[in-house]
């Protein structure tokens, strides 16, 4: 995703159209969430021994939608602009 929203930018520098990233970030942000659902019904399976256990599982799966966040929001603002320079 990082790397599609480096070459959205570049394009959007040289005026180009950015709609094939923009989906594409779509794309992947929706298997982030696939691989989050996944992981979060194996983790259900596992006993957990105390809450530090339970807190790791549990920051480890918001760290994966908190990034995932970021690079949208990113990709978001980026394809406003260049929406808006047209």
């Amino acid at each position: 995703m990082c790397e599609i929203l480096q070459i959205a930018f570049q394009l959007a520098v040289q005026g180009k159209d950015i709609r094939e990233q923009v989906l594409a970030i779509r794309i992947l942000e929706k298997r982030v969430d696939d691989l989050k659902a996944d992981i979060f019904k194996k983790i259900q399976d596992i006993p957990i021994a105390n809450f530090w256990q339970g807190k790791f599982y549990g920051d480890f799966l918001e760290s994966l939608t908190s990034f995932r966040d970021l690079i949208e929001d990113a990709d978001d603002a980026l394809y406003l602009l260049t929406v808006s320079f047209r």
